[in-house]
């Protein structure tokens, strides 16, 4: 299996960063309260930028704490997948 292990990186965008800190607060919270351990992140067309919002939402979980696995699979596009593994040493 070809693994990727991504650098990780914050936008310097302040405000982007605080929306994926908050995201990461509620993705904690759904765990403590109701031991919630996989999400899905969808987007209804390509070049949303679900993938970019996935990623930056791993490297959030990532550098909180969480083991992170981040699974960017295209149910449009036939046999392609790819698989990431993010985490973060403190």
């Amino acid at each position: 299996m070809n693994n990727k292990v991504l650098d990780l990186y914050r936008p310097e965008n302040e405000t982007l960063n605080d929306a994926f800190d908050r995201l990461v607060v509620n993705i904690h919270h759904q765990n403590r309260m109701y031991n919630h351990r996989a999400f899905v992140l969808t987007g209804c067309e390509p070049m949303v930028g679900t993938t970019t919002i996935s990623i930056n939402v791993a490297i959030s979980l990532a550098l909180s704490g969480l083991k992170t696995i981040l699974i960017d699979g295209d149910l449009r596009k036939d046999g392609k997948y790819k698989f990431y593994k993010v985490f973060h040493t403190k």
